[in-house]
């Protein structure tokens, strides 16, 4: 695919396109469950679902106030909305990390 050529992304954000792409991030949905999303409980726990939870929005001003990224951007030939859709996805899998992390602290 042209994003792995790409020089304007990090490997690591190649790898979460990849990973996203392929149904590889770990979200209940991605494995064969349907449970609900670990944070706010409302809807199915999937790819998508990352960057409409109000638990990681509400933690994230980046996802909060994004309003021009959207999820089918994931599939577009555009390496620079590719680029955008996995970085956001990186930063909602970021926080919905942590919050499990600390939540399992507490």
């Amino acid at each position: 695919k042209k994003y792995f050529l790409s020089k304007d992304m990090t490997s690591k954000t190649k790898i979460v396109l990849f990973k996203a792409r392929n149904r590889m991030l770990n979200v209940a949905s991605n494995y064969g469950s349907k449970t609900e999303c670990p944070l706010c409980k409302l809807n199915k726990d999937d790819q998508q679902h990352l960057i409409e939870c109000l638990i990681i929005k509400l933690t994230s001003p980046v996802i909060l106030n994004n309003d021009k990224i959207k999820y089918e951007d994931l599939y577009s030939e555009d390496t620079t909305k590719q680029r955008e859709i996995a970085k956001l996805l990186e930063i909602a899998i970021r926080k919905r990390e942590e919050i499990i992390d600390n939540n399992a602290e507490n």
